[in-house]
């Protein structure tokens, strides 16, 4: 599942050094997988960035968990974002996805 990713959204009217920030798993209520942004990381004003498991999409940022299984646990968990100092900028809880069947 190399294509899962997280969208980081910069709501400012300023471009973000997010250097340093990290987001991670935490299904299971402790850090987990761990992607840390790389010096030089900026997200501009308005704008957004991903962050894939295993993929590179330059035109999206081309930030990478770079990991070769799934990150994202499909039956559902949660996703923190922490800036480089610890502090708790966000989370997101995401519910898994039911299939209709015909």
């Amino acid at each position: 599942e190399s294509a899962e990713y997280d969208v980081i959204t910069n709501d400012s009217g300023i471009p973000l050094d997010v250097s340093g920030y990290y987001l991670y798993v935490a299904t299971s209520g402790t850090q987990g997988t761990t992607f840390t942004f790389p010096a030089g990381s900026v997200v501009k004003a308005s704008q957004s960035v991903r962050v894939y498991t295993n993929e590179i999409h330059k035109e999206t940022g081309g930030y990478s968990f770079g990991s070769g299984k799934a990150v994202w646990n499909n039956k559902g968990g949660l996703a923190v974002l922490r800036d480089n100092k610890g502090g708790k900028l966000g989370e997101f809880k995401y519910k898994p996805v039911v299939s209709s069947s015909s």
